[in-house]
């Protein structure tokens, strides 16, 4: 049976030279091109492969004779409905003794242990309209399946489906060689992997959060956000590894981004049910995630910081509990693109003693990059005030203060006429001062 639509891509070699590269339909004398050179094929590449009866028999051709040069294999199946029988795909050792790299979407597999513990590569998706999604579990029954895995990533795998208890989980696996790794899915079904795992602290992980289709997740708060943690904090050491982190919340893109002192990195993306291009919701979300962000790393000392969203969204009370949790914190740099939001209460924040330190807070802070809104206050002299202060009590001369202001056109041309009375006002408190304005009405920067 001719599936049209599928796309087939076979690569063939001989002692590592390419013979053959072919690129079309799934049809019968395809296949049959294909069984005949199996024992040449090296990366095969099959597409756009409708859940049909078709297909299933296509692919069975394939499971069932041995590909002895297969390092590559990828197999996209197309769902278009919840009806659909799930294909079934057989990964034995004595059939694919070479295979390297696997990629399967909507595709049921059994994967043997000999097979995996082979696997540099692994990527695993699933669909919402699939109805069997990948056992992913079956990566974890033995502790040599993620022996040789440098890349896995796993995609909608376990959300909605029933999974077992962490605690059925034994002894975590440890994935040394893992550099590279992605999950999405519910919190709860990341905190269940993520207990199942022990990933390097020097690795890239992404952690896509999946809060869509629930009531529950509709307003995230930051117990949301935190309930991905591993109920062992051990499995995933980056979280008390993070030296800078990054945190933002635009109407396009909301994530957490940390970064270790060695770059082992972790980003934590959010796929909200709220629309954030509804102001109300983005400047909610927008808090929640700089209140969870402190405690999701509450073991690390965070050096640097960066808050890319809407300033107004964050009340004094959080900037407090954020600051007297990151004595250690020397660089911040806050971008409001609406620049609408006001400084005073971040700078109010700044301007304290911390209890537990008997010192102000942050006492190595060394600079500031700050951009908001210039309505109904005078941003350089607000700064003045609090650097002013916190020189009084710690007069050291900090690496820089950078100012950027949104006002309207009256307001920033006066900014700009006043900016060497700025600087000279702000210079005996840093080496570098920088200053600059943009005329929010004409969004132009002058």
């Amino acid at each position: 049976m001719p599936l049209p639509n599928t796309t087939v891509y076979a690569l063939l070699a001989t002692q590592g030279s390419v013979i053959h590269q072919k690129s079309a339909p799934l049809a019968p004398h395809v296949i049959h091109n294909i069984q005949h050179r199996l024992g040449e094929i090296t990366k095969l590449i099959l597409r756009d492969v409708p859940c049909s009866p078709g297909a299933s028999k296509a692919l069975h051709i394939l499971q069932s004779r041995t590909l002895p040069c297969l390092v590559k294999l990828e197999i996209d199946v197309v769902i278009h409905s919840t009806a659909t029988v799930p294909i079934t795909f057989v990964m034995q050792r004595e059939q694919l003794p070479c295979l390297r790299s696997l990629i399967l979407r909507n595709v049921r597999a059994e994967i043997s242990n000999p097979v995996l513990t082979k696997l540099e590569k692994l990527v695993v998706v699933t669909d919402d309209l699939s109805p069997n999604p990948f056992a992913v579990h079956q990566l974890f029954a033995d502790p040599e399946n993620l022996a040789s895995m440098t890349t896995l990533e796993i995609f909608n795998c376990i959300g909605c489906a029933p999974h077992p208890p962490c605690g059925s989980v034994p002894r975590p696996l440890i994935a040394h060689e893992l550099q590279w790794f992605t999950l999405e899915d519910t919190p709860s079904a990341i905190s269940h992997i993520l207990s199942s795992l022990v990933i390097p602290y020097e690795s890239n992980v992404t952690l896509i959060v999946n809060l869509r289709g629930s009531g529950h997740y509709a307003r995230p708060s930051s117990a949301t956000i935190l309930a991905i943690k591993p109920t062992d904090v051990r499995n995933l050491p980056i979280l008390g590894s993070v030296a800078k982190v990054k945190v933002i919340c635009t109407k396009d893109d909301c994530h957490i981004h940390a970064v270790t002192a060695t770059e082992g990195s972790l980003k934590v993306r959010l796929l909200p049910d709220v629309h954030v291009q509804d102001p109300f919701a983005q400047y909610e979300l927008f808090e929640q995630m700089v209140l969870a962000m402190r405690q999701l790393f509450a073991g690390s000392s965070i050096t640097d910081m960066h808050f890319q969203g809407p300033l107004s969204a964050i009340r004094g009370a959080t900037w407090e509990t954020l600051f007297d949790q990151s004595p250690q914190l020397q660089r911040l740099k806050i971008g409001d693109l609406t620049l609408e939001g006001s400084p005073l209460p971040l700078l109010s924040a700044l301007t304290r003693f911390c209890p537990r330190m008997r010192s102000i807070v942050c006492p190595d802070f060394v600079a500031l990059s700050l951009q908001c809104a210039m309505v109904g206050m005078d941003v350089p002299v607000e700064v003045d005030r609090c650097f002013g202060w916190r020189y009084e009590w710690m007069p050291h001369i900090i690496e820089g203060l950078h100012i950027h202001v949104g006002a309207d056109p009256a307001t920033a041309q006066a900014f700009l006429m006043r900016t060497e009375e700025y600087w000279e006002m702000l210079h005996p408190y840093a080496a570098e001062v920088t200053l600059r304005a943009t005329c929010k009405s004409l969004e132009q920067r002058l």
